[in-house]
């Protein structure tokens, strides 16, 4: 019940805040043109409200959430541009966490995608207060430090089968350009 009211609260902050002015990617971690936000939670929420960004944070340290949000045209739209909300628009949502203390070389994950839709999604879990808003997959792990996948959750309307393993893929080469891009900033400071 926690784990469905955290991720309603983080879909809530994403959909109600208002236009924001359309930051660099370089500062905050947005790509206006691509519909791609990559950075850490804390630079998702200053972008958000309007506060200027923190400093990069290494993508191997540990207890920073990183996000990386993707989401459709149509999405776009509907969220930052004030135009109606078309049925198929989605976004995308992806955490993690390098954990430390005891659980040091683990990493928690947290996936989940919803969709707009006027009529009701196969296996789609509504979002409570956000009428037409399904999630069509949410799934939480842990890697291992060998690099080993351990389930905590997993669901997704069965439909996304392939469609999840693709944006998987995605999101791993995002992470591997993200860890190359810090190298070189970092190295040119």
């Amino acid at each position: 019940m926690k784990k469905r009211l955290a991720l309603v609260l983080i879909v809530l902050t994403f959909l109600v805040i208002p236009t924001v002015t359309y930051a660099k990617f370089d500062e905050y971690g947005y790509d206006a043109k691509k519909c791609l936000f990559i950075g850490t939670f804390d630079n998702w929420e200053a972008f958000m409200y309007g506060l200027p960004p923190f400093p990069a944070a290494d993508p191997a340290a540990a207890d920073v959430l990183f996000v990386t949000r993707n989401w459709s045209k149509d999405f776009d739209k509907g969220m930052f541009q004030g135009k109606p909300m078309k049925d198929g628009a989605w976004c995308s949502s992806s955490f993690y966490e390098n954990l430390s203390g005891d659980q040091l070389g683990w990493t928690w994950h947290n996936l989940f995608i919803f969709v707009y839709s006027s009529a009701s999604v196969e296996d789609g879990i509504p979002i409570e207060g956000m009428p037409d808003f399904y999630f069509i997959k949410d799934k939480t792990w842990l890697t291992d430090p060998s690099g080993q996948e351990i389930i905590i959750s997993d669901s997704q309307a069965p439909f996304l089968d392939k469609a999840f393993d693709k944006q998987k893929d995605k999101l791993n080469k995002i992470k591997s350009l993200i860890k190359k891009e810090f190298k070189v900033n970092k190295n040119n400071k």
